[in-house]
């Protein structure tokens, strides 16, 4: 890859003809001119250059388009890795909504950090499943604004995004195939990798159980929710103090959490199951999950304690 790494500055934006000499050179391009798959490892490259400058690369993506747009025998298939890319570089440059400041408290990480914090760990957890090889397709669960469906897609999987709401869904997803639809109508056989990030806390125990039976046998889950930590409740989120009554529901124990009416609660559900640490891994070994990975160390969200794991059944 041979792109121009200039520091931002005022003038920063490349000419058209730059772009497209710059463009012309890189691997990159060149796979998309000649409609062969690029290389995961020349995506990843571009994507780490890209993220460091973000509005320099967005200008040479824009040129790219409009160059492959006009090339002759280019279909707009070919447009799709440009097309997550970009998608991920205006995440990168759209300012995350303002928290106030009483909800930084217990040295908690800000809004940001947490945002990037998942990002990566994600990054690094897909990387390596898709270590042992992509042959195998991807659904993403409760996708919303499928930001991590674009990261797997780029590790190159076949992805599949699943929401129930369409709200979050961004314009520019040709490259994953989003289906509106519950999660807990969703059919996962024929999935062999499946992620379940930021959306088992917004179910009812039963749903819980429900799902995780219904992951295939073989395949890799990877889940991110929130876990009942006493000890990190944020406090100004304790609505009507729910983190302060654990339940206790056959061999389950955790808290039920008051759901929010807006686009990032659950769906139907008024009130969603949050698993003491111990809880959650009785559930996974009575879903049939043979590997449990935890991965450390807990952090912290909105609300309180969070956690990463790496599943296999």
């Amino acid at each position: 890859m041979t792109l121009p790494h200039r520091p931002t500055g005022a003038d920063d934006t490349p000419t058209e003809e730059s772009s497209l000499a710059a463009l012309k050179k890189s691997q990159l391009l060149q796979a998309l001119i000649t409609g062969t798959r690029p290389k995961p490892e020349v995506l990843r490259h571009f994507i780490d250059r890209a993220l460091e400058n973000p509005r320099l690369y967005l200008s040479h993506l824009a040129a790219a388009e409009r160059y492959l747009t006009g090339a002759q025998g280019v279909d707009a298939e070919r447009l799709k890795a440009l097309g997550a890319i970009r998608c991920l570089l205006e995440d990168k440059l759209s300012p995350p909504p303002e928290r106030e400041s009483k909800n930084m408290t217990y040295d908690r990480s800000s809004h940001i950090e947490v945002g990037k914090l998942r990002t990566e760990t994600f990054r690094k957890i897909i990387a390596d499943i898709a270590a042992s090889g992509v042959d195998r397709p991807l659904v993403d669960l409760g996708a919303a604004a499928c930001i991590f469906s674009r990261i797997a897609y780029l590790q190159g999987f076949s992805v599949t995004a699943v929401d129930a709401r369409t709200d979050r869904v961004p314009p520019y997803i040709n490259e994953i195939n989003f289906v509106q639809s519950d999660v807990r109508d969703f059919d996962l056989s024929g999935f062999g990798v499946i992620l379940i990030l930021g959306i088992l806390y917004h179910l009812t125990l039963k749903d819980q159980i429900d799902l995780l039976d219904r992951c295939p046998i073989g395949s890799d889950v990877v889940v991110d929710t929130e876990i009942y930590v006493p000890e990190l409740v944020v406090r100004s989120e304790n609505r009507n103090r729910f983190a302060d009554r654990v339940i206790t529901d056959g061999e389950y124990e955790g808290i039920s959490y008051p759901e929010l009416n807006n686009t990032m609660a659950s769906w139907k559900n008024p009130e969603s199951f949050w698993h003491s640490e111990e809880s959650i891994h009785r559930l996974f070994k009575n879903c049939g999950f043979s590997t449990i990975t935890p991965i450390e160390p807990t952090y912290v969200s909105k609300y309180g304690g969070r956690k990463w794991f790496v599943l296999k059944k």
